[in-house]
């Protein structure tokens, strides 16, 4: 990881290569595939601060930590040294201030990401500095933005992936109350035309010959005709709702 060749480079007194792993490293983010872990982000600034801390003379380290407590707020790297956390320490007491970033649209499966960090409602409240915003759609990042942010600014970013599917409630959907209100009233009227026919086929024994055949024959037929009604009202409520379910699916992908 580049974070942590920046802290042994540090380490190692190779303080100019800790400078250059950090700024290559930082110039790619937004063209990362996979979300930046926050620890790592602010491990690259603190390295950076660090080389600059170290070195003989001294740079200017505060920028660099002020960043990295924007980026990741409360966390330090102990590994660059109890020196350097002292000057952190005092750097983070520094920053102050609030930023608003909103991010649209995330699809169904995107994940929004601030500075590596998952952020679930938006717009999201942040310390003005360096900031990574990142949208990942399954495994990979498919929206990235890295800038600096001012005290009191609104970042609202259009992220150029598919809109969200819109989950309608169920009063909205005309249809699939039609078809289940169809389907609810058909299986109510069902019960009674099975009972009939179940008594009517115990009792068919009962009759006796000529005018009695007859008018058995024609109740029997009566009997197939509402069957063969309700049979396609619950077909057709079944074609309803299945429908719907096929028009959700696409809708989806």
């Amino acid at each position: 990881m580049a974070a942590e060749d920046a802290v042994a480079a540090v380490t190692d007194d190779e303080l100019a290569w800790a400078r250059e792993i950090v700024g290559s490293t930082l110039g790619r983010l937004g063209c990362a595939a996979r979300v930046a872990d926050p620890q790592d982000l602010a491990t690259l600034y603190q390295a950076r601060a660090a080389a600059a801390f170290y070195a003989t003379p001294q740079l200017d380290w505060t920028p660099d930590l002020q960043a990295s407590t924007a980026m990741n707020p409360g966390w330090f790297n102990d590994r660059l040294g109890p020196e350097l956390k002292l000057a952190w320490e005092a750097a983070a007491s520094g920053v102050a201030g609030e930023a608003l970033v909103t991010a649209n649209p995330i699809p169904d499966d995107g994940v929004l990401y601030l500075d590596g960090q998952l952020r679930e409602d938006q717009p999201v409240p942040l310390l003005p500095g360096p900031h990574l915003v990142q949208v990942a759609v399954g495994a990979e990042v498919g929206f990235a933005w890295t800038g600096e942010l001012e005290d009191g600014q609104v970042l609202v970013l259009e992220t150029g992936l598919p809109e969200p599917t819109e989950v309608r409630p169920l009063r909205d959907n005309p249809l699939l109350v039609a078809g289940v209100g169809f389907g609810l009233a058909t299986g109510g009227a069902w019960y009674p035309v099975w009972a009939y026919g179940k008594r009517f086929a115990g009792d068919s024994g009962s009759f006796g010959g000529g005018d009695a055949i007859a008018e058995q024959e024609q109740a029997w037929g009566r009997f197939r005709l509402m069957e063969a009604g309700l049979a396609t009202g619950s077909s057709l409520a079944v074609a309803m709702l299945a429908s719907h379910v096929v028009v959700r699916v696409r809708d989806r992908r």
